[in-house]
């Protein structure tokens, strides 16, 4: 396991081991809209420079936890679900 910030956070890798100088940021793909605009971006930007592997990757994460972010919209904003359905 390797330290990563937010300093509450871990990684483990799977497979062949990390560089001793790499570093980890952990984003919450579920409760944080930010970071899911950015890592749509950073797809883009992937597929751009050629980098397919990475930019299909993320885009299945992003994809599968769709459903788990549309909920968590939709709890924070109950007002809103009711209008919706009137």
């Amino acid at each position: 396991m390797k330290d990563a910030s937010p300093s509450r956070y871990q990684v483990g890798r799977i497979g062949t081991p990390d560089p001793d100088n790499c570093q980890y940021y952990v984003l919450d793909v579920v409760n944080d809209a930010e970071a899911r605009f950015v890592l749509r971006r950073l797809v883009r930007s992937y597929r751009v420079l050629g980098a397919s592997i990475k930019a299909d990757e993320l885009e299945d994460l992003l994809d599968s936890t769709q459903a788990a972010y549309v909920a968590t919209v939709e709890a924070r904003n109950p007002q809103q679900q009711r209008k919706k359905k009137s």
